[in-house]
């Protein structure tokens, strides 16, 4: 029975080399391989990955389904698991986004608290503050699942967690090595000799083993030790100044079936750890019918109950007595191992897998106390974290048709640092400002990033450069944002890095031009995390998919200005071309958005020269901020005898005027110099009004066409636009704006259609 949707796995210690191969790893691995035999086998299984480590080694890699960077799950109405695989070895702040909610199931799986409690690992304030702050992140777990008693006898009482919140799984034995125990045995070269699983940690207590071995040896049989683990240079030479010809190591890494021989064949196992969390080594002894010799530490105690077994970790000598008293007791020696053999089975990856899957499901269906499934809500709350009106943007604008249209079909928490008050529909709640909180504390189904090309979104792209989740990327480039946020100095070694090359800072100056095809956009801090990640054009998923290797969800791009019928009619619009001032027999044409190289200006006042030696009486508005450029642009409108013929504003226009010019205007030009899927809002905007309009042919393949678009092929010339506008200004269009064709592009470009497209590619449709 399936009573989730997704697990969700934070599988870096199954990346991390320094953990992946060793107990951590091979523990979380075998739970996870049981889940197919669980009832959560139709799940699916999601690993949460770092960018910043290796991919998941190659044993643990086809245990999932999906592997995601993104640290903000979406929540679809059910209640997912996430499983911290390891939750003491990495740094918290990178689980935040899955903490414990309504609609997420947090469970721990616990190793120990050696660093705790053992003296000199939590050297230095930072490495304890890390400690605690790990502590912490634990806590806020619904379920643990410790591998001991021990363990979780720790977790009450450092985390007073409640009892019925733990269930001990133990540490599961690999299967490989299962099997390996069970293959015939090879013999291994050399004299008789005790095992010592050992390595680098003096936690291990080798030299105890050494020294009661040596102590052996004085009166007992000739035995050697074989020490086995990754141990320096330096540490090895150490240890065998301990000991003496009869002490042998092994090599760093042994692959299973060489490891089950040197149980297999040891006249013992000696385990004299002064602390662990679970003892593999034990079990793993016990699996291939050998007695184990195992200190009195908690996690021992809880496998070996024969006190002749067991040792002092600090007493090499009574370790030399048990050894001397197991070699010359035969009858001892069976008796341990029959004890001893009822042990494995209960480790056993099935077995151990069983415990933890179980519990998980049955919490999932309220079988036990604790958090119970939870039902569909009516609305599912999604929160957008964007600019909104009053803040002057394209995007702000644009964020709030998107609400808007969701009525009735999400609860919408707006984030936003806009001045208040907002004029918000009542579906839609004001959550507070853009940031990190808006992020992990608003318990949403989804949590939006928009991310636009201004300083607006720089708490946008901080929450997701760190955490990821779902984005929307409105523009085709990040350049501007990451040249001021970070400085001149970082960004020019980051993009240099990026290119492999040097990039001079006069390179980069073009680029803040926008002048030209970029070989950077700067989208990779946000990509290395966003899932799921939209674009509105075409252009810009080829683009990303190229440079980045992301292929992201496409919306349909729809335009911010809606007009009723009744604005477009020709009576309507020479009553607003009065209000602006234009005489009825002036031919007005207009381009509209902030006035940029990009946008060709020069090739629209050249083209505009040219319908004026044919006689007709054009005005050419700029309807945007012209910035710095307008003693350009004035100058060359003055130089082809069209100084008052052109106009440009200062500054942002309201929507008002902005709106009443694409109502007046005869026609429009909208031009861009560059590619790469940069949607043009101005562009749907003439489309929404009916505008006639001469338009890139990049611009029209990205944000759709209507019959009164007219694309020119890119490097468009004077000549070309001239030509375009005649057969524009010459069209039915010019005068009956209402048609099919219009009605057919906003059906499709709706704000609505837009709305379900991204509820759809959240998995929320």
């Amino acid at each position: 029975m399936t009573v989730c949707r997704s697990v969700y796995v934070d599988a870096r210690c199954l990346q991390d080399p320094g953990y992946a191969r060793r107990g951590i790893g091979t523990h979380l691995g075998s739970l996870l391989g049981r889940i197919s035999e669980s009832p959560l086998r139709l799940c699916r299984l999601i690993a949460v990955i770092s960018p910043d480590l290796p991919p998941i080694a190659r044993q643990w890699a086809g245990l999932f389904d999906e592997c995601t960077a993104s640290l903000l799950p979406i929540g679809r109405g059910v209640k997912d698991v996430y499983i911290a695989g390891s939750p003491m070895t990495h740094e918290p702040a990178d689980e935040l986004g899955f903490q414990p909610s309504r609609q997420l199931l947090c469970a721990a799986v616990v190793y120990d608290f050696i660093p705790y409690d053992s003296a000199n690992y939590l050297d230095g304030f930072g490495a304890r503050t890390t400690y605690h702050a790990q502590l912490a992140g634990l806590k806020r777990c619904d379920l643990f699942f410790p591998i001991s008693a021990h363990t979780g006898r720790r977790l009450r009482e450092l985390l007073a967690v409640p009892a019925e919140r733990i269930t001990v799984t133990g540490a599961s034995l690999r299967s490989e090595f299962i099997s390996a125990s069970r293959q015939e045995a090879r013999a291994v070269p050399g004299p008789p000799y005790y095992f010592v699983m050992g390595g680098e940690d003096r936690r291990k207590n080798v030299s105890a083993a050494i020294a009661g071995v040596r102590m052996l040896r004085g009166s007992g049989p000739p035995v050697d030790l074989v020490v086995a683990g990754e141990y320096s240079t330096a540490e090895r030479e150490r240890l065998r100044s301990e000991g003496g010809s009869w002490l042998r190591f092994t090599e760093d890494y042994l692959e299973d079936g060489a490891l089950a021989d040197l149980y297999r064949g040891a006249a013992a196992v000696i385990v004299p750890s002064r602390l662990e969390g679970f003892s593999l080594p034990v079990v793993e002894a016990i699996e291939c019918g050998t007695v184990a010799i195992a200190s009195k530490c908690f996690a021992h105690l809880e496998l070996i109950q024969d006190e002749e077994a067991l040792f002092d970790a600090e007493d090499p000598a009574e370790l030399a007595r048990k050894l001397l008293t197991l070699a010359q007791d035969r009858n001892l020696r069976l008796r341990l191992a029959m004890n001893q053999s009822k042990l494995a089975g209960r480790f056993h990856p099935e077995q151990v897998g069983a415990r933890f899957w179980t519990r998980i499901a049955a919490e999932l269906r309220g079988e036990l106390p604790g958090v119970a499934a939870v039902a569909r809500r009516r609305l599912p709350p999604v929160a957008f974290v964007s600019p909104y009106p009053p803040q002057q943007s394209g995007v702000a604008d644009f964020t709030k048709r998107t609400l808007e249209a969701l009525r009735g079909v999400v609860d919408c928490h707006l984030y936003t640092n806009a001045p208040r008050p907002l004029a918000l529909m009542p579906h839609i709640q004001d959550r507070g400002g853009a940031g990190v909180a808006a992020a992990l504390l608003g318990r949403c189904d989804a949590c939006i990033q928009v991310l636009g090309n201004s300083s607006f979104h720089y708490p946008m792209l901080d929450t997701a450069e760190r955490y990821g989740g779902p984005v929307i990327l409105h523009d085709a480039r990040q350049i501007h944002n990451y040249y001021y946020r970070w400085g001149a100095n970082r960004f020019i070694a980051y993009v240099s890095a990026r290119l492999g090359r040097p990039v001079a800072e006069e390179e980069v100056a073009g680029w803040l031009g926008d002048e030209a095809d970029l070989p950077e956009l700067m989208f990779a801090p946000v990509l290395r995390r966003a899932a799921p990640v939209f674009v509105h054009t075409p252009g810009l998923r080829q683009t990303l998919q190229h440079l980045y290797g992301v292929r992201p969800a496409l919306l349909p791009f729809p335009p911010n200005m809606a007009f009723a019928r009744e604005e477009l009619t020709a009576q309507h619009r020479q009553r607003v071309r009065g209000a602006l001032g234009l005489t009825p027999a002036s031919t007005v044409v207009a381009s509209f958005g902030i006035v940029a190289r990009s946008k060709s200006p020069d090739v629209c006042i050249r083209a505009v020269r040219g319908l004026c030696d044919r006689g007709e009486p054009v005005e050419l508005v700029f309807v945007g901020n012209v910035g710095g450029h307008r003693p350009e642009y004035e100058t060359l409108a003055v130089s082809l005898g069209l100084g008052s013929r052109v106009h440009f504003f200062d500054g942002f226009l309201d929507a008002a005027m902005y709106r009443k010019f694409l109502l007046a205007a005869d026609a429009a030009i909208q031009l861009r110099s560059y590619g790469g899927g940069q949607a043009s809002a101005a562009y749907a905007d003439c489309l929404s009004a009916g505008v006639p309009v001469v338009v890139s042919e990049t611009l029209a393949a990205d944000c759709g066409s209507a019959p009164y678009a007219y694309p020119v092929g890119a490097g468009g010339s004077a000549t070309a636009v001239e030509a375009l506008l005649v057969e524009a200004l010459g069209s039915r269009y010019r005068r009956e704006r209402d048609t099919e064709g219009r009605d057919a592009y906003l059906d499709a470009h709706s704000f609505e259609r837009y709305g379900l497209a991204l509820l759809a590619g959240l998995g929320l449709g």
